[in-house]
């Protein structure tokens, strides 16, 4: 199964895996070893057990001061940022692929982390204690709600309302739905505009996918002389929108035409 289809399956799935869902995204870009990363959190686990300390607090100081995890504030748009095991090899991530990291090592450590999607700047939040926060991006510092609304408000302006819902635990799907939301701004902008197409096909996948998503999944597809594909694109539109169909189904046939 390629990784594109192990994701999809995945997201499908009852209970989806972050791990799974993370590592699979990494090897849509280039050859990932699943062993050798779950070895790796497996080493940072072990290596937190070993000092003797409990709780979201040292566990965010072990990993993101002490073994130096970091935000890389130098090359924050580097599409390796987001991916699982280019991040745990060069120790360099954003605050979303951070987090990613203390939730699967504080799953083997038994210190229960969940993500929070705050706009702007991922977190996250001890799952017992639903106002102790972290920020994997500033080496672990523990937040409380008047710190995460200042670091709101310096990202947005006093003009635009924090309300504490944006600090709910973000669902495993949202998250992954998130990291492949910033690949998506970073290919558009960049010169590897081709890796648009693995990550539109993940994010269509997702069950949140839009029309307005697989319609640019469509053109991405049809620009790159991959008509068939981009057919099955529309003809997905189609039945999603029943009203609009005709005009998908015909989109459908165009393309295909072009393959003959």
């Amino acid at each position: 199964m390629d990784p594109a289809e192990r994701f999809a399956a995945e997201a499908a799935s009852p209970d989806p895996s972050l791990e799974v869902l993370a590592v699979s995204i990494a090897g849509c870009d280039h050859p990932v070893d699943p062993e050798a990363v779950s070895l790796r959190l497996d080493q940072l686990a072990a290596g937190f057990a070993a000092t003797g300390r409990h709780g979201a607090v040292e566990l965010c100081r072990h990993l993101f001061a002490e073994q130096g995890l970091r935000g890389n504030t130098e090359r924050y748009y580097d599409p390796a940022n987001s991916f699982l095991d280019r991040v745990l090899a060069r120790r360099l991530g954003i605050p979303i692929s951070l987090s990613v990291v203390g939730i699967l090592v504080g799953d083997r450590a038994g210190v229960p982390l969940v993500g929070v999607g705050m706009p702007g700047h991922f977190l996250l939040r001890d799952a017992h204690d639903a106002g102790l926060f972290l920020d994997p991006f500033t080496g672990g510092v523990a937040l409380d709600v008047d710190d995460c609304r200042r670091r709101f408000e310096r990202l947005h302006g006093t003009a635009t309302d924090f309300d504490e819902s944006l600090l709910e635990p973000t669902p495993t799907l949202e998250i992954v739905g998130r990291m492949l939301m910033n690949l998506t701004s970073i290919y558009l902008q960049g010169v590897e505009r081709a890796s648009l197409a693995w990550v539109l096909r993940l994010r269509a996948s997702l069950p949140a996918a839009t029309p307005a998503l697989i319609r640019q999944l469509g053109g991405v597809l049809a620009a790159e002389g991959r008509w068939w594909e981009a057919a099955e694109a529309y003809e997905r539109i189609a039945a999603m929108l029943p009203d609009a169909a005709d005009r998908y189904l015909t989109e459908a046939r165009r393309l295909r035409a072009h393959a003959n």
